[in-house]
């Protein structure tokens, strides 16, 4: 319940104000990362292939992977570019965020999108640190997970050069 009286708050400051500004390539509504985008100079299929081993040198295992494209013409729906979808899992991490705030189920399991834009290579995932930081929640936890946030980051900066 305090999860979703902390959303209903950020989302009627949002409706307040509806200040829009885009920084650094991620999402930001009033100071708030909503998505965390990395953009990479290796190829999309480079990063699909190499994907399951970066994520396992931080301790996480690939728990699904999803061609959004397919699925969708699969459906009857047409998309253009290919979105892929790969779903992380750390069972600690989950652990800890089911046993502290069950209401971040909805964000698990951790999820990074990989796609094209405008020939760029591009990685995003849902702006966490954010997230923790407006949930009512011992310290503890929040430097948990904001270390399982920075593991996501650290694959999804793997390609940098």
């Amino acid at each position: 319940m305090r999860f979703l009286i902390v959303i209903l708050k950020l989302y009627i400051s949002l409706l307040v104000k509806k200040s829009f500004d885009i920084l650094n390539t991620n999402k930001y509504i009033k100071g708030y990362v909503l998505i965390y985008t990395v953009k990479v100079q290796e190829s999309c299929d480079t990063v699909k292939k190499e994907f399951e081993a970066k994520v396992k040198e931080v301790g996480f295992s690939l728990f699904d992977t999803y061609n959004f494209t397919k699925i969708l013409q699969g459906k009857g729906c047409s998309v253009k570019k290919e979105i892929i979808v790969f779903e992380l899992c750390s069972p600690p991490g989950a652990k800890q965020a089911l046993s502290h705030l069950p209401e971040l189920s909805v964000y698990l399991p951790s999820k990074i999108s990989l796609y094209e834009d405008n020939g760029i290579t591009t990685l995003t995932t849902i702006g966490l640190d954010d997230i923790i930081n407006v949930v009512e929640a011992d310290e503890q936890f929040k430097a948990y997970m904001k270390i399982i946030f920075e593991n996501i980051k650290r694959v999804m900066h793997s390609w940098d050069k």
